[in-house]
């Protein structure tokens, strides 16, 4: 069944992580919006509070690593 639909499988796949990455980035969006009404904060603060938010080279490494293995595996 998968062989001879991979290609919608593969496309529909596809459709759903950006359509999941872009509801997820939309939330975080309408969160921040509603933080900085709710609590008169600047934008320069909210970065302040939250952190540098610059690259981990660790957590770009797990998160690389991850996917590899989740690609890997169920082709085994």
């Amino acid at each position: 069944m998968f062989e001879r639909h991979r290609v919608v499988f593969t496309i529909g796949t596809s459709i759903t992580s950006v359509a999941t990455a872009w509801i997820g980035y939309s939330l975080r969006h309408f969160h921040d919006e509603k933080m900085k009404h709710k609590h008169n904060l600047e934008h320069s603060k909210i970065k302040d509070i939250v952190g540098p938010g610059g690259l981990s080279v660790p957590t770009c490494a797990a998160t690389a690593a991850t996917t590899l293995i989740i690609g890997i595996v169920p082709s085994f």
